[in-house]
């Protein structure tokens, strides 16, 4: 799209198999956060709270986040997510990274939208 400096383009996924090739799932490894109490938004919350609190040096009032590894990318994409450069009035990916299939997502809970 066209540089316009007050807008960002959407992010884009790709298929990680028409990016990599039909085994190309394999290359990937990646981390997800364990949900608290049944809930992603209460998880992301409290690694909010316990990060803003390490930053400030302080003792985190909330357990300290727990990952968990990704299982399988087979059937998932990757995400580009870019950002405006304005000095060169043009777009450039951020960062990208592997997203599991949906059905590899934990489940949310209402108000995790």
């Amino acid at each position: 799209m066209a540089f316009d400096p007050r807008r960002i383009p959407r992010d884009v996924t790709v298929p990680i198999a028409d990016l990599l090739g039909p085994d190309g799932h394999r290359y990937c490894t990646g981390w997800q956060l364990k949900p608290v109490d049944g809930s992603m938004k209460t998880a992301q919350t409290k690694r909010d709270s316990w990060l803003a609190a390490r930053e400030q040096g302080r003792e985190p009032d909330v357990p300290q986040p727990q990952v968990r590894p990704v299982p399988t990318f087979e059937g998932g994409e990757i995400a580009f997510f870019f950002r405006r450069n304005y000095a060169e009035k043009r777009y450039e990916i951020v960062t990208m990274f592997p997203r599991p299939a949906a059905d590899d997502q934990p489940e949310l809970t209402e108000g995790d939208g």
